[in-house]
């Protein structure tokens, strides 16, 4: 392989490396999130069908 092209793909490659975990970290968050609302309403749903 030319090294005019060797080059920038090796560059892309160790971009792309470094970024793509840092998408994984909004998901993280989103699903911490989510499982808390998720358990807050289940409490609540409880609470209001053992009070009825």
């Amino acid at each position: 392989m030319p090294g005019s092209f060797l080059a920038p793909a090796v560059l892309v490659i160790a971009v792309i490396g470094y970024y793509v975990p840092l998408f994984g970290l909004p998901l993280l968050c989103f699903l911490v999130v989510d499982r808390i609302v998720g358990a807050a309403r289940r409490r609540h749903t409880e609470r209001a069908e053992v009070a009825a």
